[in-house]
């Protein structure tokens, strides 16, 4: 009304649903849900190898980025590369 429009009110129809359409059939329901249980595992399954397939992909990709070092006996290696604890937090964050 402020906008000089007229207030609508939603109507709700009636539709009925499907599940309150279709009679319950306590056998036919038995059946179905015992089908899907046994599709359960080969759902599971499948998910599994997905995952599986994956974590491999991933994997590689992750493995092509890093650079490979060999270390030899002997080689010198830094241990550590960390600041002096009593510099505080304004000291530089290098050497």
């Amino acid at each position: 009304m402020v906008y000089r429009t007229e207030a609508v009110i939603p109507v709700e129809v009636g539709e009925p649903s499907r599940r309150t359409e279709q009679p319950l059939d306590e056998e036919m329901n038995n059946e179905v849900l015992r089908e899907e249980l046994d599709l359960v595992e080969e759902i599971r399954t499948g998910a599994s190898f997905r995952e599986a397939t994956l974590k491999q992909m991933i994997a590689a990709r992750h493995d092509t980025k890093v650079l490979k070092r060999e270390f030899k006996v002997g080689s010198l290696v830094l241990r550590r590369n960390a600041k002096d604890s009593h510099e505080g937090k304004l000291a530089a964050n290098w050497e």
